[in-house]
């Protein structure tokens, strides 16, 4: 919650309340030795808070009043105000020297997305991102979003952008209400969400929030940021997954393999790392066996042998596997383009684009 005192409006200036001080006891033409004696504190004491050097405790602010009759609530607000405009000033200071930090993180993308706040000051677009990431400098970043950093590869993606891609995904998932997570709950519906792949995405989309949820996944679908060259990623959060998404490529063959493929590292590889898929950045046993999950949930092996070995690639032929097997004919095509059993411009009719509602819809 924004408060208005969070949205306090400070001076440049840091001016201590022992000027004000100072300046009431000129108006009772009272000495410094004098305020002290009547205090009952030494004289360097009163010396130093005059000159800014030692704090009004609520005890002196108590003394002031008796002495001075100003209220001990006024010399107590100074201080703070005092204290916090300093330390203001220098988090300012300190922040002016990440700025140049900001030209690795794709700010105008984020705000264009709604994720953070548009500010012209290079210093307040910093201050931004600190409550994005919920971090105190952005060198933390890399430490909070290391697996962001340490699995940046392939088409040279930036892990600035991954990890605010990721963050995203973060708050998203909070926001959803999962049970805790149960393996066997999730084989259950594999099925179902097979079987989606041939509605529209507003309808499988409550479904398939829905469904995970009940079993443990937190599913998000995060626009894709500049530079990710990321199609989703899956990591554990309590007492839960999240599966996160990109929808990068709208074609719904290239959607709904990304996600079997999360869930086959969710099945498969349990709490152990976080997975994310970027486009190009090669293969381990981990991803080609998240692969071969995801083409055999999707398309039984012996079924798509099957077919491939009859060797008739017709739209018609296509369609009427697609309707025998329960699968959208999209998700036939993008398997035989893949696979290099027809070009890549062939049978794309069959292929859907889509995006999905955001949160906010």
């Amino acid at each position: 919650m924004v408060t208005k005192e969070t949205t306090r409006i400070l001076p440049d200036i840091a001016i201590p309340p022992g000027e004000l001080l100072q300046e009431t006891l000129d108006a009772f033409n009272m000495t410094q030795v004098e305020l002290a004696a009547r205090m009952g504190r030494p004289t360097t004491i009163v010396n130093e808070i005059i000159k800014g050097k030692k704090a009004i405790t609520p005890d002196t602010a108590i003394q002031l009043e008796h002495v001075l009759g100003t209220p001990a609530h006024i010399w107590i607000g100074l201080e703070r105000d005092y204290r916090l405009i300093k330390a203001s000033l220098k988090e300012r200071e300190r922040l002016s020297q990440q700025v140049q930090l900001l030209r690795k993180y794709p700010v105008a993308a984020m705000v264009n997305e709604g994720w953070i706040e548009k500010h012209t000051i290079l210093v307040d677009k910093v201050r931004e991102l600190l409550r994005y990431f919920g971090v105190a400098s952005l060198d933390e970043v890399k430490v909070v979003h290391a697996a962001a950093f340490r699995k940046a590869k392939g088409k040279q993606a930036s892990p600035e952008a991954l990890a605010a891609w990721m963050r995203q995904g973060e708050l998203q998932a909070e926001q959803v209400p999962t049970q805790p997570f149960a393996a066997a709950l999730l084989k259950k519906p594999l099925p179902e969400f097979t079987a989606l792949t041939c509605e529209p995405p507003e309808k499988f989309e409550p479904k398939v929030r829905e469904r995970c949820a009940q079993c443990g996944i937190a599913w998000v679908v995060v626009p894709h940021l500049p530079k990710t060259h990321v199609n989703g990623a899956v990591w554990w959060e309590g007492d839960h997954y999240v599966v996160e998404m990109s929808l990068r490529f709208r074609w719904n063959d290239v959607f709904w393999f990304t996600f079997f493929h999360e869930l086959g590292h969710v099945l498969l590889h349990g709490k152990r790392s976080v997975f994310i898929d970027l486009e190009g950045a090669g293969s381990d046993s981990s991803e080609d066996e998240a692969n071969e999950f995801a083409a055999n949930v999707l398309i039984s092996k012996r079924e798509y042998t099957g077919f491939v070995r009859a060797g008739r690639f017709s739209w018609k032929s296509v369609f009427a596997f697609a309707n025998d097997v329960g699968v959208h004919p999209g998700i036939v095509v993008g398997r035989l383009q893949h696979d290099g059993h027809i070009g890549r411009d062939r049978l794309n009719g069959h292929r859907d684009r889509f995006t999905l509602k955001r949160k906010d819809d």
